[in-house]
């Protein structure tokens, strides 16, 4: 992809579902053949194993913008 991302939207985070064991994943540009569309942020049950939720992102690398999707360590 040639064409940058637009910026980031400004979300409101909601409250949890539940007290504990969710994480918010913020929302983010995806790419749909022709245009970036807003793919809105979301709680998510943490999986076992698991402690945080790294975002999708973009990466500009040589020129091209890439897509890193979301995801737990």
């Amino acid at each position: 992809m040639v064409v940058r991302p637009p910026e980031l939207q400004v979300e409101t985070v909601p409250a949890p579902p539940a007290a504990a064991g969710y994480a918010w994943q913020p929302g983010h540009w995806r790419w749909n053949g022709a245009q970036y569309v807003w793919w809105p942020g979301r709680y998510e049950l943490i999986p076992a194993g698991y402690s945080a939720w790294v975002p999708a992102h973009w990466d500009e690398r040589g020129g091209q913008w890439v897509f890193v999707p979301g995801h737990w360590r």
